[in-house]
């Protein structure tokens, strides 16, 4: 055996023997094939969320990949039984998302991130608009239709859409993707100016059976006989025109004026008192028809008028108390 002048033993091998392990000494710089270690991505903490969406356990750019597709899913916006697919772009939306997501990771304890966004707002009242007109639904007054026993057409309450509350839910459903699958938008009620029970009285004037009836509507939209009188009509060579009229004026205690007709020709005006041809109440009905009493209580039931309508003189006060200008009056 040699002895190196190192001090280290050098032992001859045998040819083909194997050479004896050599245990590394402290401050040798030999390799010993194993890998380095992985450096691992940090991940964003349990419970965290950004606009709402459960980021937790993610990198940040599969935050961002999931924050990217959620934020470009479409607004499914429904509004009665319409549905409207909206796509963010259509209103400019533009959301930092990176930013957002730096914040989540550097969170340690569970909560939300607030994506700032910003939309154009022009675009987005031009969609507040055509989404207010496209969904409405018009109220409808309650109106007669004019028969001998008349009908009602029926109110119709209406819908539409408050734009306020519409920007509200669109602004929200921008900002935050999850609210962005089922948003529902409720119409505010319109009411229509005439109500069923508000439609006013309808008359019809049945010159065969010489009787006035007095009808009336309900809330609920039923029409109800409320009064019929006995009335004269008028003689078979003046008699009273059919049609559908309204009355047009009215006047209590009236003066009477002689017609541009050759039955009153040389009349005098007569005025009011207990002599007066048209009672104590006048409804006129046009071209110089009108309902009025009569101090004649013999004439009703009866074909002995000039044309108008006569009504023994309580009964005249009775309706005339119960109408206006403008209540509708079917002669038939």
């Amino acid at each position: 055996y040699d002895v190196p002048a190192t001090g280290e033993l050098v032992t001859e091998l045998a040819p083909g023997a194997a050479a004896p392990a050599v245990e590394p000494r402290a401050g040798d710089t030999g390799t010993t094939g194993e890998e380095p270690p992985p450096v691992e991505e940090p991940v964003i903490a349990a419970g965290v969320t950004v606009a709402r969406i459960p980021v937790e356990g993610l990198t940040e750019p599969a935050a961002l990949a999931l924050l990217e597709t959620e934020f470009a899913r479409k607004i499914n916006l429904r509004v009665g039984r319409k549905r409207f697919l909206i796509a963010p772009g259509q209103l400019g939306l533009r959301a930092n998302l990176a930013s957002a997501v730096r914040k989540a990771l550097a969170a340690t304890a569970p909560g939300n991130v607030y994506v700032p966004i910003s939309y154009d707002k022009a675009k987005l009242k031009s969609l507040q608009d055509y989404l207010v007109e496209r969904t409405a639904i018009p109220a409808r007054d309650a109106s007669w239709v004019a028969r001998t026993v008349p009908r009602l057409r029926k109110e119709v309450i209406g819908q539409r859409l408050d734009a306020r509350k519409l920007k509200k839910r669109l602004v929200l459903s921008l900002s935050r993707p999850l609210t962005r699958k089922r948003p529902r938008v409720v119409r505010d009620a319109v009411v229509p100016a005439v109500r069923n029970n508000e439609v006013g009285p309808f008359i019809t004037i049945s010159r065969d059976d010489k009787l006035l009836t007095y009808w009336v509507a309900t809330r609920k939209g039923r029409v109800q006989r409320a009064k019929r009188f006995g009335v004269a009509t008028g003689q078979s060579s003046y008699p009273t025109p059919r049609g559908l009229r309204e009355v047009v004026e009215m006047w209590a205690n009236p003066w009477w004026y002689p017609p541009d007709s050759d039955w009153a020709a040389g009349a005098q005006p007569i005025p009011p008192g207990p002599g007066n041809p048209l009672g104590t109440r006048w409804m006129g009905l046009g071209d110089a028809i009108g309902i009025h009493g009569t101090p004649d209580a013999a004439s009703i039931g009866y074909s002995a008028s000039h044309g108008c309508i006569r009504m023994l003189i309580p009964d005249a006060e009775w309706v005339f108390a119960h109408v206006y200008v403008g209540v509708p009056v079917l002669i038939y």
